[in-house]
């Protein structure tokens, strides 16, 4: 079973995002113009690259530096 995350703002009646039970997230945008709606769903799935790339970022200076403080003591 997934997880619907909908959207917000002004254009929140377009897109919602399914997450699925395995990671996976699915975009889904409706628009009575298709070269519209797949513009908005190639653009909501490179800012979730983009937000995944600094979550992943994040973790790997966090786990840096835990390995340099345990090496430390």
């Amino acid at each position: 079973m997934c997880k619907r995350i909908l959207g917000k703002g002004i254009l929140a009646q377009l897109y919602a995002i399914d997450a699925h039970p395995e990671g996976m997230l699915q975009v889904i945008v409706t628009d009575k113009d298709p070269q519209f709606a797949a513009t908005m769903a190639n653009d909501i799935v490179a800012r979730l690259d983009t937000l995944n790339l600094q979550v992943v970022t994040e973790k790997k200076r966090n786990i840096e530096k835990l390995y340099r403080r345990e090496s430390r003591q």
